[in-house]
């Protein structure tokens, strides 16, 4: 991982279902005392009691009804097929962080963060 804002930065996971998640994070939760960015993770087991998919309380699709609608479609399987519970989480705190690291100073930590490679790729740098 090439960090855009070390302070803030952590690592998201991808996978095709929760058991491969769940694989790939049991390695990542460990505390790496030589990190100083380190952030101790407890994973609480697997399976747990029960699974519950997060859906922010606003969703802003900035008029894109294809894009809605491809949000929309996987949440009945999820929901009705694989028993997840649906829970909404207040988004404005996400949003607000995301603001700070794409539109503050969290900008000049990022490409302090990144100065070694810019100067050495900029011509592969597209802006």
């Amino acid at each position: 991982m090439v960090p855009a804002c070390p302070s803030l930065d952590r690592l998201s996971i991808f996978a095709h279902d929760v058991v491969d998640a769940w694989r790939v994070l049991e390695p990542m939760a460990a505390f790496d005392a030589l990190d100083g960015y380190a952030a101790y993770v407890a994973p609480r087991g697997w399976p747990p009691e029960r699974l519950r998919v997060a859906l922010p309380d606003a969703l802003e699709f900035f008029g894109d009804d294809q894009v809605a609608t491809a949000f929309a479609a996987p949440l009945d399987t999820v929901t009705s097929r694989l028993s997840f519970e649906p829970a909404t989480f207040w988004f404005a705190p996400m949003q607000h962080v995301a603001s700070r690291l794409y539109d503050g100073l969290c900008v000049a930590e990022r490409r302090a963060a990144l100065s070694a490679f810019f100067d050495a790729h900029r011509e592969s740098i597209s802006l």
